[in-house]
């Protein structure tokens, strides 16, 4: 661990091109022709595959090194990334950063709503975003639950794609005290 105060600390596994990756497979996914690609476009609601539209955001936490132990934690964008930008009829960049603030301040907890007594002027009211095991990932320009499907399905696909690179660094050295 750097031990110069004010140094960033990142975190090894979950790195912007794991990030980058697991977007593109996901937003792949959704446009793909497979069952699979057509069964979530057709719970998305965009049932004509090139008609699919958004924009997705994956956040994940840093540390910069202070006094032990007074380290503090920031959020980092790992990727935003954009599907069929020509296509929008809003500007779903902005409603996704919007929904990221809310769930980096605790107004908006990734729920089925989003609680009228913790929104701002110029908030979005729309959920789909999830924070889940320390990583938000937001989407916007699907219904509200297909926002935060596509969001759940990112979590997950990171969550076990930083397990996988964790297991192989792991392979020939056996349990190591530090990463």
């Amino acid at each position: 661990m750097p031990d110069q105060l004010g140094d960033i600390v990142q975190l090894k596994y979950l790195t912007p091109g794991l990030a980058e990756e697991v977007v593109d497979d996901v937003f792949a996914l959704i446009m793909d022709g497979t069952s699979m690609g057509i069964g979530l476009l057709d719970f998305l609601k965009r049932r004509e595959r090139g008609r699919a539209h958004a924009h997705v955001i994956v956040l994940a936490p840093e540390l910069v090194i202070g006094e032990f132990p007074n380290h503090q934690v920031q959020w980092r964008v790992l990727h935003a990334a954009n599907l069929n930008r020509p296509l929008w009829g809003r500007n779903y960049e902005e409603i996704a950063q919007c929904k990221a603030g809310q769930l980096l301040q605790g107004r908006n907890l990734g729920g089925h709503h989003t609680s009228a007594h913790f929104l701002f002027a110029g908030d979005t009211p729309y959920r789909g975003g999830t924070l889940h095991q320390g990583i938000i990932a937001v989407c916007s320009g699907f219904q509200e639950y297909g926002d935060e499907a596509v969001s759940n399905i990112i979590t997950t696909m990171l969550i076990a794609r930083a397990a996988e690179a964790r297991a192989k660094d792991l392979e020939g050295g056996g349990k190591k005290a530090f990463v």
